[in-house]
């Protein structure tokens, strides 16, 4: 796995991770009343794997107060090197979006070694804040197919059986950039992946430009009624694209979590690998 780029490199380097405001010292930016015109604020308890939000709001903000106060950080960051945001245009790179206006993918910074699963990624809606508890995945418009692609990666067994050798509460920044992220995006699996994850976001009004930005690159749209097959088919696709072998990926469900009964699932993505690797040869 680790032959694979490093989060950080893949993608031509234009995936980065961003924390948006602070959940205790910028919580004067967001922690407001909440009025007919709120914007929901997300914690980590906020969404879950391909669920992308479970009820839980940490808070609500003023869309004129908190827009304000991101317009005014991503003025700073733009001048300072040190940023992702540096030299970047508003109007020309962000297409006069400010990142929460857009679909973005978010995960939790906050693990715990009991877990069932260390890596909780998802696409968070527009028009969300983030707190530092909830980082987000920060790209340039134009890039969803390749967002597709990481959303499906992070959410698989295989990235997080690699996550927890590293990770045992704190879900850092720094190791996140580390982890490798497959190459392959334009083979057979990695086209699979992109179509299962347009199918497992949700068809929902907040998520149409997103999802319409797909359409040109995949080749069968299909409804997620039978999420569950989608899920473990995505499993198999990414062990294929990080270039595992049918041993190996055995053994990732074989040692993913002590006492975890996974021979059913199991049984279910080797056979998918199977397949998928036949057409690969």
């Amino acid at each position: 796995m680790r032959s694979n780029p490093r989060l950080e490199d893949w993608g031509n380097s234009v995936f980065k991770l961003v924390n948006e405001l602070h959940a205790s010292n910028e919580r004067s930016f967001f922690d407001h009343e909440r009025k007919a015109n709120s914007l929901e604020v997300f914690a980590g308890d906020s969404f879950n794997i391909w669920n992308f939000r479970t009820g839980n709001i940490f808070a609500y903000a003023d869309p004129d107060l908190v827009k304000d106060k991101l317009l005014s950080k991503l003025s700073n960051q733009k001048r300072t090197s040190s940023s992702v945001f540096y030299g970047l245009s508003f109007e020309r790179d962000l297409k006069g979006l400010l990142p929460f206006e857009r679909a973005r993918i978010a995960y939790r910074s906050v693990s715990n070694p009991t877990n069932s699963r260390t890596i909780i990624a998802s696409l968070v809606p527009p028009r969300v804040i983030l707190t530092h508890i909830s980082p987000y995945v920060f790209t340039l418009p134009g890039h969803e197919r390749e967002e597709a692609f990481l959303l499906g990666t992070l959410c698989s067994i295989p990235f997080d059986f690699y996550a927890r050798k590293f990770i045992e509460t704190a879900v850092d920044i720094h190791f996140m950039k580390a982890f490798p992220i497959p190459l392959g995006i334009d083979s057979l699996p990695g086209m699979r992946l992109i179509e299962n994850v347009y199918s497992l976001v949700p068809n929902e009004a907040a998520y149409v430009p997103w999802r319409n930005s797909l359409l040109g690159s995949i080749g069968e749209v299909r409804n997620s009624e039978n999420t569950a097959e989608l899920i473990i088919e995505n499993d198999a696709l990414v062990a294929i694209l990080f270039g595992l072998n049918e041993k190996e990926l055995e053994h990732i469900f074989d040692n993913f979590q002590r006492g975890w009964d996974s021979e059913t699932r199991k049984q279910k993505t080797l056979e998918i690998f199977r397949h998928w690797k036949g057409m690969t040869l």
